[in-house]
């Protein structure tokens, strides 16, 4: 279990953070700036806290009276950029200051075969497990990782985080991962961490955070484009709907009991929760909160299509961002300037009045 209670000041910046975690991994996002390096150093003893507590399974690591020197803190820390040593083989760099048998950490990172190689002979993704083995010869009770893949291609990457993942299981310790890395932190984190100026926003398992973001903020850094605001005009808590009035539409939302009739609201729902009104498919239900739009602009994103669309009647370029996948794109000829049926599914809706 580690618990910590951190406040740094740097500058003008100002990390003010705290936390508990067990045997799990933590993916700590944020935009570069935000503090997640900072709070690493502070965690391994690489920075002094100003103020705070730092305790391992028990052991205090730092307090006001008290700051256990970083060699003495039972912390494997994986760098971005690795910090092998050059002139040392694979096998050195892994034992080195360890006496710990090595040979099942290195099969399970696939570098038993690469023992015998200079650092200059392997490529970014080895080198990368090289330096999480090493980390994890130490036997630590704590895995610190500062975007241990941001430098690789997106095929080793992904191999890469299933290589995490193995050795979380074989090693089940308390593990923070730093990345901006969206997919990523929603593929490894059992819980994550959004953080912006030295704050922790939310901390949540991937799908609280994604889809029922804690605040605007978050809900922005977590891909919600978009987002409206309007005036509700009526409660049915029977049904678990609040009815609002907003871009000259009725929507309907989820109830909430501090809901009132004639307050603003906001709320705002992901570009891949937008479903298209599929014309050419009988329906057996009422089709909930349709939508007339013009297709504004198609932009390629990756495999799938981003669709910006324009809600009729509207003077904006467009009002929202749809995301679908090629294959609906092409089964329905979706072109530019076309008028597009869309609704907004109820449950995908999320309410942002704070």
């Amino acid at each position: 279990m580690l618990s910590f209670s951190l406040q740094k000041q740097l500058g003008s910046f100002y990390l003010q953070t705290e936390m508990t975690m067990g045997s799990e991994i933590l993916a700590i996002l944020g935009l570069s700036g935000s503090g997640k390096s900072t709070l690493l150093n502070l965690l391994a003893g690489l920075l002094k806290p100003d103020q705070g507590e730092i305790s391992l399974n028990g052991q205090l690591y730092f307090n006001k009276n008290y700051n256990l020197p970083p060699y003495k803190r039972k912390i494997g820390y994986v760098f971005q950029d690795y910090a092998l040593f050059s002139h040392l083989n694979v096998l050195e760099n892994i034992t080195y200051g360890a006496n710990n048998p090595y040979q099942e950490i290195s099969e399970l990172l696939r570098i038993d075969h690469l023992l015998d190689r200079s650092i200059s002979q392997l490529s970014g993704g080895q080198k990368q497990r090289v330096a999480l083995a090493r980390a994890l010869l130490y036997r630590p009770e704590l895995l610190l990782l500062d975007e241990p893949f941001s430098a690789l291609d997106n095929l080793i990457r992904t191999k890469l985080r299933m290589d995490l993942l193995n050795v979380h299981k074989h090693y089940p310790i308390p593990t923070i991962l730093v990345t901006h890395n969206l997919e990523e932190a929603f593929t490894l984190g059992d819980r994550i961490a959004i953080m912006d100026e030295g704050r922790i926003l939310q901390v949540a398992d991937p799908e609280t955070v994604f889809y029922r973001p804690a605040s605007k903020a978050v809900a922005r850094f977590v891909g919600m484009k978009n987002f409206f605001s309007g005036e509700i005009l009526q409660l049915d808590k029977a049904k678990n709907l609040t009815l609002c009035h907003s871009n000259n539409l009725n929507v309907y939302l989820p109830y909430k009991e501090s809901h009132q009739v004639g307050s603003q609201i906001e709320f705002g729902i992901r570009p891949e929760d937008i479903r298209i009104v599929r014309e050419d498919r009988p329906r057996t239900t009422p089709i909930v909160n349709p939508i007339k739009t013009t297709v504004w602009r198609v932009i390629r994103d990756g495999l799938s299509y981003r669709l910006f669309l324009r809600i009729q009647g509207s003077i904006k370029n467009y009002d929202m961002e749809s995301l679908i996948p090629r294959h609906l794109l092409n089964s329905l000829a979706i072109t530019e300037g076309q008028t597009l049926s869309v609704h907004l599914p109820v449950e995908a809706l999320h309410n942002l009045d704070y």
